[in-house]
């Protein structure tokens, strides 16, 4: 019979965790927009202009303005921040442990009648075995070293998959704020559109109120019926109503544009367009329109960076079949054991010793299938 108590086996394991240089965990710097369809953020003036606010300034706040677009480019940081924690050096793991076992073995005592065939006769004679039992207990203590090993060829394209991500998601940043920088400069031109119109019918409505007045005149004096009066007047209430709605539409957009832009919508106003504003000769060009228009489309550049990235995953995924080691391990094990037998009908015991040293290199390596 025999009993066996294992007790206590103590792992200190450095589990292994993704180190990454502080110049990747650092944020990227914003790019510098030159082009209009990436428009450069303009910082909020302190006070509003005297003469009113430029429509591109506006604009230009409005798309620095835009939680979307910074949004956005939060991602486009953590997008590297995880290729870097991906791509890596892991940290080394260091195994301690210490264990020890004490174990009891008893072996019965047996009696009764031993045949011996290589005598004459064959003869039975009696025999008796004493009860022996023996304690034995061992202690150990390991060590061991793991060195992970990440594959150059899959970090390469991992890397340029992860730039190229980030990239794509910059131009989507782009790609929302020059959004809320058309619809800026397009709300800027209603509105200034809405103020010319309401000008022109406030001019027409002070003709139609003076010709209100002459109607009155004349109706007084029994030149004209008072039927034509009335017509005059309905005629001016609903010139003034169309340009109470006017206003108020006007209202609503400046305070649209106010909110995009970040300014109060009581000091906001915009200053008026320049009346000769005539294009370039050279931008009326079919050929020259088609390229600006593209020149201003971040949407494009982001499609272009998407594909580069799911091109570069493409081929890390297919540097991954190139057969590679995962990790290298070192191992060392030194175990002391006692052994004590003792007899039935014996005084004493016996002493043994038992001394063992073992080293262990394990080697992993990935293989396609």
């Amino acid at each position: 019979m025999a009993t066996c108590c294992a007790a206590g086996l103590i792992v200190l394991a450095a589990a292994g965790c993704s180190t990454v240089d502080e110049q990747a965990r650092a944020p990227s710097e914003p790019r510098s927009q030159t082009d209009t369809a990436a428009p450069v953020p303009a910082p909020v003036p302190a006070d509003p202009p005297a003469e009113g606010y430029d429509w591109d300034t506006l604009a230009r706040m409005a798309a620095a303005h835009c939680g979307e677009a910074r949004a956005l480019l939060l991602d486009a940081q953590a997008e590297r921040s995880k290729t870097a924690v991906d791509t890596g050096w892991r940290n080394p793991q260091l195994r301690l442990g210490h264990g020890w076992s004490d174990q009891d073995n008893d072996t019965p005592g047996r009696a009764g009648m031993r045949t011996f065939p290589e005598e004459v006769d064959t003869p039975q004679r009696p025999f008796k075995r004493y009860s022996e039992w023996d304690d034995r207990s061992f202690d150990a203590n390991q060590i061991g070293l793991r060195f992970y090993t990440a594959n150059p060829f899959v970090n390469r394209w991992l890397r340029k998959s992860g730039e190229a991500a980030a990239r794509a998601l910059e131009k989507a940043s782009e790609e929302e704020a020059y959004a809320i920088f058309c619809e800026v400069k397009m709300l800027c031109l209603e509105a200034e559109l809405l103020r010319e119109e309401v000008e022109l019918l406030e001019r027409m409505a002070e003709i139609r109120e003076k010709l209100r007045d002459l109607r009155r005149e004349q109706a007084e004096a029994g030149v004209t019926s008072p039927l034509d009066l009335i017509r005059a007047e309905t005629k001016l209430a609903s010139q003034r109503s169309e340009i109470f709605g006017k206003r108020m539409a006007r209202q609503q957009l400046m305070r649209r544009i106010a909110v995009l832009a970040g300014v109060p919508a009581e000091g906001l106003r915009l200053r008026p367009r320049a009346p000769d504003r005539t294009p370039a000769a050279e931008r009326l060009d079919a050929a020259a329109l088609a390229d600006l228009a593209f020149m201003r489309r971040p949407d494009l550049a982001r499609l272009e960076q998407e594909k580069e990235s799911a091109a570069h995953a493409l081929r890390a995924a297919r540097a991954g079949q190139i057969p590679w080691f995962e990790y290298v391990e070192g191992s060392f094990e030194d175990t002391r054991g006692d052994i004590y037998s003792y007899e039935e009908h014996f005084t004493g015991r016996d002493h043994t010793t038992r001394d063992e040293t073992e080293w262990q290199v394990r080697v992993a390596m990935s293989l396609p299938v």
